[in-house]
């Protein structure tokens, strides 16, 4: 049985795989809700717009209560 992943848990997706939203930390890297001031910091991922490098800095949903 496989079991849910919490978003929080997902690896980070490519630059290029990101919405807007996504890559200005707005929305959840993983499932793509948007977060409001709730979510947790992921990490930056990079990549290139045209010939420029481009870097986000992703977020998250954060992981559920214990318990839930």
């Amino acid at each position: 049985m496989i079991g849910i992943v919490d978003c929080a848990d997902m690896p980070l997706p490519e630059f290029s795989e990101l919405s807007r939203d996504q890559a200005s930390g707005r929305a959840c890297l993983a499932c793509g809700e948007p977060l409001g001031g709730g979510g947790i910091y992921r990490g930056t991922v990079w990549g290139f717009y045209g010939k420029a490098v481009a870097t986000a800095r992703v977020r998250s949903c954060p992981p559920p209560a214990a318990g839930r």
